[in-house]
C-alpha cells in the first residue's frame, strides 16, 4: 500500500474558516476510503501537527516530505503565501482552495483551484470534489505542479477584456461565473478593473 503525505496550508484567521475547511479535507480523505480507493494510505499533516518549537524548520520539513500540498488561500496570510512559495519552488503538486465570497490575488487565478462558499462547507458535493481532486493529484501529480500541468499556447489563449459601468457590477459577477470554466482550462484569460490592486 502506497503512503501519501498531504500537508494542509492555511491561516488561522476568521476568513480562512480553518477548522471547517480542515474538516472538509479530512472528510474528503475519509470519502476516498469509503468508495474503495484503498490502494494508498493518506496521512494529512496540518499546522496542528507542529510543535511550535521551531515552526519554520518544521514547516519546511513538512513541505519537503509532502507528496501533495492542499492550500486554503481564502485570506491574505504572509505565512500561507510563504509556504505556497516553498511548494512552488520544490515543484510540489498543489491543490488550491479559494472562498468565492472573498477577493483574491489575481496572481493565483491562473492556477487550477477549487472554489467554495462559506455556506457550502457542510456540502457533500464539496467533499466529493476535493476527494476527486486529491485522487487525480495522486495519479497525475504533474498536472498539479505550477506551470507544468496543462500548458496552453499563448498564441491560442484569448484575453477577454470587460469594460463596464461600476453600477453594473452585478452583471460582471454573473459573467465571471459563466466564464470560470474557460479560465480554468486555459482557453481564455478574463481581465477587468477588479484585478487592479489599490
Amino acid at each position: 500500500m502506497k503512503k501519501i503525505k498531504i500537508f494542509f496550508i492555511t491561516s488561522f484567521d476568521e476568513d480562512s474558516n480553518y477548522k471547517k475547511v480542515t474538516n472538509v479535507v479530512n472528510n474528503a480523505i475519509s470519502y476516498l476510503k469509503e468508495i474503495g480507493k484503498k490502494e494508498f494510505k493518506i496521512q494529512l499533516y496540518t499546522l496542528d501537527n507542529i510543535s511550535h518549537v521551531s515552526v519554520a524548520v518544521e514547516i519546511l520539513q513538512l513541505v519537503q516530505e509532502a507528496d501533495i500540498i492542499i492550500s486554503n488561500l481564502s485570506s491574505y496570510s504572509p505565512n500561507s503565501m510563504y509556504e505556497m512559495g516553498l511548494s512552488h519552488a520544490l515543484r510540489k503538486p498543489t491543490i488550491i482552495l479559494l472562498n468565492n465570497e472573498l477577493q483574491h490575488n489575481f496572481d493565483l487565478l491562473h492556477n487550477r483551484f477549487i472554489t467554495y462558499g462559506t455556506d457550502a462547507l457542510n456540502s457533500v458535493l464539496l467533499v466529493e470534489k476535493i476527494a476527486e481532486t486529491i485522487y487525480d493529484a495522486i495519479n497525475n501529480p504533474e498536472l498539479w505542479i505550477f506551470n507544468e500541468g496543462k500548458k496552453e499556447n499563448k498564441a491560442t489563449q484569448k484575453t477577454l477584456f470587460v469594460s463596464y459601468s461600476h453600477k453594473d457590477n452585478l452583471y460582471l459577477n454573473r459573467l465571471k461565473v459563466h466564464i470560470k470554466p474557460l479560465e480554468r482550462n486555459g482557453s481564455i484569460q478574463l481581465w477587468s478593473d477588479t484585478l487592479i490592486q489599490s
